[in-house]
């Protein structure tokens, strides 16, 4: 059937809640990280405004827009995609097969 929950056979339940427990320390370690990177963004952009955007443009400046600004965007769409992906129990099971097959 292609919509059951793939088998972990060998696998205890305990392991298997703490893979769980696992992907979800990983999630808030993400928050974090974004969080981090939306607050430098916030703290610095005076100074990106007053010494990066009334320059002359170079060669560095778009470097520097390009790296700034996908970086800013990532992360709020990889926060946004925290609250917002609704992960099944079949999803977790998929998500969690390759930690397993590894070990």
């Amino acid at each position: 059937m292609a919509d059951s929950v793939p088998a972990l056979s060998g696998i205890s339940a305990n392991t298997f809640i703490q893979a769980l427990r696992e992907q979800e320390a990983i999630r808030y370690a993400r928050l974090f990280s974004n969080t981090l990177i939306i607050y430098d963004y916030i703290c610095t952009l005076g100074f990106e405004v007053e010494l990066i955007w009334r320059s002359r443009w170079s060669p560095i400046k778009v470097l520097f827009f390009v790296i700034r600004y996908y970086t800013l965007a990532a992360s709020i769409f990889g926060t946004f995609g925290l609250f917002t992906l609704q992960l099944t129990d079949h999803l977790y099971a998929h998500a969690l097969i390759p930690v397993f097959k590894g070990a």
